[in-house]
């Protein structure tokens, strides 16, 4: 299926999402309702399988959508005569993170956002550190 024929299948079927996002919600309701630790765990399961592929549909989205800006504006580059080029995957990358992170700034989630992002990095440094190096520095801070 290509891009168009999803974005189509997308526009055409988008009623489902709101379905689901009602039975995520229900879901939800259900877990803090239930009592029988076994069964929370069965809802729990199905409520982080249903958040996982929305959260992956609407990165397909949106770098669908990023792909389809780029092919508007390469065909207003080709109109004006002037030389057009493929998008790289890291640059796709690249601005499906602005995409990402305008979205963010509108939900006014950035401060949260960006701590996440902190504690992310410190953890992969400490990880990168070897060993021995570690515990010196952890050693000299505790003095």
């Amino acid at each position: 299926m290509t891009d168009e024929d999803r974005a189509q299948f997308r526009h055409r079927y988008g009623f489902i999402d709101d379905i689901q996002r009602g039975e995520l919600s229900q879901l939800k309701k259900a877990i803090r309702r239930e009592k029988d630790t076994e069964e929370v765990e069965k809802l729990k399961y199905a409520r982080s399988v249903m958040e996982s592929r929305l959260r992956s549909e609407h990165e397909m989205d949106l770098r669908r959508q990023v792909r389809s800006e780029h092919s508007k504006e390469q065909r207003l580059r080709a109109e004006q005569g002037q030389a057009t080029y493929f998008l790289k995957d890291h640059e796709i990358d690249k601005r499906v993170k602005e995409k990402r992170f305008d979205e963010i700034q509108k939900q006014g989630n950035v401060d949260r956002y960006l701590a996440k992002k902190r504690k992310r990095q410190a953890s992969k440094d400490k990880k990168a550190t070897p060993f021995k190096r570690r515990k010196l520095t952890e050693h000299e801070e505790s003095e």
